[in-house]
């Protein structure tokens, strides 16, 4: 079961790394569905058992974004620091 939890969270993550660097060079709307499963080397039916569609997928990659905003502004660095570290972690 931990297996299967751990493979289904690599998967996302590749999806979603996929559609962030395709988001970040073409911007959302030129990014397509099909353009995500090609960069992240899986076939679109494994794609959409984790995300029905484009809307779902950029939802996922907002949350990730949340999340990372969130633990750096926990963070007990100066403004300058957490910015620097928010850069790196999008990169």
């Amino acid at each position: 079961m931990a297996a299967e939890v751990s493979d289904r969270s690599r998967v996302q993550d590749r999806i979603l790394s996929a559609a962030m660097k395709l988001y970040n060079s073409r911007g959302y709307q030129a990014t397509s569905f099909n353009a995500i499963c090609q960069t992240a080397s899986l076939p679109e039916h494994v794609v959409r058992t984790h995300y029905r569609d484009e809307t779902q997928v950029f939802s996922g990659v907002l949350d990730r974004v949340r999340e990372a905003i969130e633990k750096i502004a926990k963070a007990p660095e100066t403004a300058q620091e957490r910015l620097v570290a928010f850069v790196h972690g999008m990169s």
